[in-house]
């Protein structure tokens, strides 16, 4: 599975006994095949490695990284669990296009201060003057990020790619 999930809300039900990604054509949601983890109650994020949805990357192995990617109008985020040791994902190298559902266009979300994004390692930061946008913490830009206000607490440590 790519970055960006399927745009399907469908639901299906998953053999309980299996439970596994391959019974299911999008990603499970609390035992339920959804199409995206936006509309998971307490799971936006996916870990690709489970094909699950979860409220955190803290149990998706070797994919700490919450990486968010919004609609054109900076709105809807849609998360996925990335790995830390890849400068090349699209979180960390502000890479965005194709992040989106069904491999759309993908753009940083709006904010006006930290607690609005949706990644717990996420700073609310102005980008070259033309608003503020949700990074992650040790993501590629002109920002600053180093000791900003982390949306989940804390302040970015950029080297670690975290907040503490």
């Amino acid at each position: 599975m790519d970055v960006a999930e399927t745009g399907s809300d469908a639901s299906q039900d998953v053999d309980a006994a299996d439970g596994s990604p391959d019974a299911c054509s999008g990603v499970l949601c609390n035992g339920a095949c959804v199409g995206s983890c936006q509309s998971c109650p307490g799971a936006h994020v996916l870990c690709k490695t489970t094909g699950k949805c979860a409220g955190d990357c803290a149990g998706c192995v070797d994919r700490p990284i919450e990486c968010f990617s919004c609609d054109m109008n900076h709105q809807n985020p849609l998360g996925t669990c990335e790995p830390a040791d890849d400068a090349s994902v699209y979180c960390l190298s502000g890479a965005y296009a194709g992040t989106y559902v069904d491999g759309g266009a993908g753009y940083h979300c709006a904010c006006d201060d930290a607690g609005e994004c949706p990644g717990a390692t996420e700073v609310c930061g102005a980008e070259l003057g033309i608003g503020a946008f949700c990074l992650t913490c040790g993501e590629r830009t002109y920002v600053s990020m180093q000791d900003a206000k982390c949306s989940g607490g804390g302040a970015c440590d950029v080297p670690s790619l975290s907040c503490r």
